[in-house]
C-alpha cells in the first residue's frame, strides 16, 4: 500500500486555486471520494470478527451494471502488534453500512472480509479473559485501481492511498438499549 490517510484528510485536500486568466480544460465529473471507512465487528460461533469495512463516499455510486472485482481492494490490520492481510470475500454497492444489503447504487461500498483468518479476530485472550482490540485506525483499505463499465467509463475510482476505518459498527450490539419495566406489583426489573 501507499502512503496512509484518513478520510477527514481526504475532505481537506483542494484542488487548488485557477487564477481569471487561466483557460480550463472541459473535464466530466469528479469521481465519488471515500468520505469514512468503518470497520463491522460481528459476533459469530468463533467470537467477535471483523467481517466487513465500510467505505462511505460524498454522493451515490452507480455501477451500470458492473460487479465490483474483489482483487481491486486491498484491506490490511494492525492489531496485537500484527500487520495482516484479509482476504476479500465479497465487494458491492449497497444504501446503507450493513453488510448484506446489496442495491444497484448507493453512497457505501461493503467489502466483505473473511471472519476464519488470522487477524479476523476483534479479541485477544490474555490468559484469563477475552480482551477487546482498539480496532480505531487498525484498518487499512485501498482501491487499488480504477473499476469502469463496458464502456470504459470510471464506476468506482482508485485511491491514491490507504485510507485508515475511523469507526467501528457492531450490528445489534450498538442497537442494544438498558430498559426497565414495572410489574403490577410495583417490582422493577432493568
Amino acid at each position: 500500500m501507499g502512503g496512509v490517510l484518513t478520510a477527514a484528510a481526504l475532505l481537506g485536500t483542494g484542488a487548488g486555486t485557477v487564477g481569471a486568466a487561466q483557460a480550463v480544460p472541459a473535464a466530466g465529473p469528479a469521481a465519488a471520494q471515500v468520505v469514512g471507512v468503518d470497520a463491522v465487528v460481528e459476533v459469530g460461533p468463533l467470537g467477535a470478527a471483523v467481517s466487513a469495512v465500510v467505505l462511505e463516499y460524498d454522493r451515490r455510486i452507480n455501477l451500470r451494471g458492473v460487479d465490483l472485482p474483489t482483487d481491486v481492494f486491498d484491506v490490511d490490520v494492525t492489531a496485537n502488534g500484527q500487520d495482516l492481510d484479509r482476504t476479500v470475500t465479497d465487494a458491492y454497492v449497497s444504501e446503507t453500512a450493513v453488510p448484506g444489503s446489496e442495491t444497484r447504487n448507493g453512497r457505501y461500498v461493503v467489502v466483505e472480509l473473511s471472519t476464519t483468518e488470522p487477524g479476523a479476530s476483534a479479541l485477544s485472550y490474555d490468559g484469563t479473559v477475552n480482551v477487546r482490540l482498539d480496532l480505531n485506525g487498525a484498518y487499512l483499505v485501498e482501491v487499488a485501481e480504477d473499476v469502469t463499465d463496458n464502456r470504459g467509463r470510471v464506476v468506482l475510482a482508485a485511491t491514491d492511498d490507504a485510507i485508515a476505518n475511523d469507526d467501528l459498527l457492531r450490528p445489534v450490539v450498538d442497537d442494544f438499549q438498558v430498559r426497565s419495566a414495572t410489574g403490577g406489583s410495583g417490582t422493577t426489573l432493568r
